[in-house]
C-alpha cells in the first residue's frame, strides 16, 4: 500500500507510481496526488496481479491524477486482475496514445464510483477499455469533455456488461462517441444525465434519463496534499432538470474534506 504520497516529474518504463508484475499480493493506492508523470505503459500505474482472486485488493481510492502522461504512450491506469476498485477519484487532463484512463481486465470487479474522468486526450483511441467480459458498473460519477483523435472505438469500449446510473456523462467528443460496444456486450444507462450516446452492434438501453446540454466549464478545488491552478467554476449548465452539486450520500464520510482536487459531481434527482 502507498498512501498520502505525492509524484512530480516521474517517468519509468512502466508505472511510473506504482509497478506490480504478476504478483501474488494486494496493492492498494490511496490518497496520492500525480502530476506531469510518465511511462511507456501504465503511465501511472502498472498493476498486474497473479489472478482475480477476492484474496487479492487491486484498489485506487481518493486520489488524484492530473496533468499526466504523453501522447506516444499508452494506458495511465494499468490494472489487471485481483479484486478491483476504483473510487472517489480525479482523474482529469492527461493523455496517451490508447486508454488515457484505465486499462481494466479482472474477472472480479467491485466498481468505479464517485469519481471524476474529464478533459482527457487520446492520440488514437479510448479513455476507458473494460476487458474479459464481465459485469462492470460506474456509479455517481462525471465523464466529461473527453477527446479520442483517430479511431471510432469509443470513449469506453466495452467487451462485458456495463451499467452507469446516476452519472453525468456529457461533451464527449472525437471520433466516435461515447460508447463502443463489442459483440455480445451491452450497456445499461439509468438516471442519468448524456448526450451523444452512441453504439457499435448492439442496442443501448437508457432508463429514467434526461438529454442535456453540454455544460460550460469545470475546475478545481484546492485540497489537502494538491494545491489547484483553480476554484471550482462552474457557468452556465443548462439542464432541465435540478442538479444536485454534491456526492450523494458522500459528505457523511470523514475523508471528504481531504479529497484531493475536490470536484463537484453532476448528479440528477
Amino acid at each position: 500500500m502507498h498512501s498520502e504520497c505525492f509524484f512530480d516529474s516521474c517517468s519509468s518504463r512502466n508505472g511510473a507510481a506504482m509497478y506490480i508484475y504478476s504478483c501474488e499480493c494486494s496493492i492498494v493506492q490511496h490518497r496520492f496526488c500525480s502530476h506531469k508523470c510518465f511511462a511507456k505503459s501504465g503511465q501511472i500505474s502498472f498493476c498486474q496481479l497473479k489472478t482475480s482472486s477476492t484474496e487479492y485488493l487491486n484498489y485506487v481510492d481518493e486520489s488524484s491524477v492530473c496533468g499526466c502522461g504523453k501522447l506516444s504512450k499508452s494506458d495511465l491506469f494499468y490494472s489487471l486482475c485481483g479484486k478491483m476498485r476504483f473510487s472517489s477519484n480525479n482523474i482529469s487532463k492527461n493523455c496517451a496514445s490508447e486508454n488515457a484512463a484505465f486499462f481494466i481486465a479482472t474477472s472480479n470487479f467491485q466498481n468505479l464510483n464517485y469519481s471524476t474522468i474529464e478533459s482527457n486526450n487520446a492520440s488514437n483511441y479510448r479513455m476507458i477499455l473494460l476487458n474479459w467480459g464481465v459485469k462492470y458498473n460506474i456509479e455517481n460519477s462525471n465523464i466529461l469533455k473527453n477527446f479520442q483523435a483517430k479511431s471510432d472505438f469509443g470513449v469506453i469500449s466495452i467487451y462485458g456488461r456495463l451499467t452507469l446510473n446516476e452519472c453525468a456523462i456529457l461533451d464527449d467528443n472525437g471520433n466516435g462517441k461515447t460508447f463502443y460496444i463489442h459483440e455480445d456486450s451491452y450497456v445499461t444507462v439509468k438516471n442519468s444525465f448524456y448526450d451523444d450516446l452512441t453504439s457499435n452492434f448492439i442496442e443501448i438501453m437508457i432508463d429514467n434519463c434526461m438529454r442535456a446540454s453540454k455544460y460550460n466549464s469545470l475546475s478545481y478545488y484546492d485540497s489537502y496534499l494538491c494545491v489547484a491552478l483553480h476554484p471550482i467554476n462552474i457557468k452556465n449548465i443548462n439542464l432541465s432538470n435540478n442538479i444536485k452539486c454534491s456526492m450523494k450520500d458522500f459528505y457523511g464520510r470523514d475523508f471528504i474534506r481531504k479529497l484531493l482536487y475536490e470536484f463537484v459531481v453532476l448528479i440528477c434527482k
